[in-house]
């Protein structure tokens, strides 16, 4: 009797868990697809306003950036390598 009450019990779980992940999932279904209008202009810089690709993005300063650390990371792992090699020579 214990058994079949402790499987009752697990499958009831089990229906109260598939429940309810049926519910968020067809909620968030729902959110997403609800229209929230037209949405705003586009940004002045973009093809849809005529304007050219990239806008007035300032690119030259990112990229400094992006090359400094990229050097930086590379310096790291081969003084990293250089460090391994001379520590297995000895």
């Amino acid at each position: 009797m214990e058994h079949t009450l402790q499987k009752f019990i697990n499958m009831k779980n089990l229906l109260i868990s598939v429940a309810i992940v049926a519910l968020i999932m067809i909620g968030s279904t729902v959110a997403y697809s609800q229209g929230s209008g037209p949405g705003p202009a586009p940004p002045s810089g973009s093809p849809e306003s005529g304007g050219h690709l990239g806008g007035n993005a300032p690119l030259g300063s990112g990229l400094a950036f992006l090359l400094t650390f990229g050097a930086a990371y590379a310096g790291k792992k081969v003084s990293y390598i250089i460090r391994q090699q001379k520590n297995s020579e000895e």
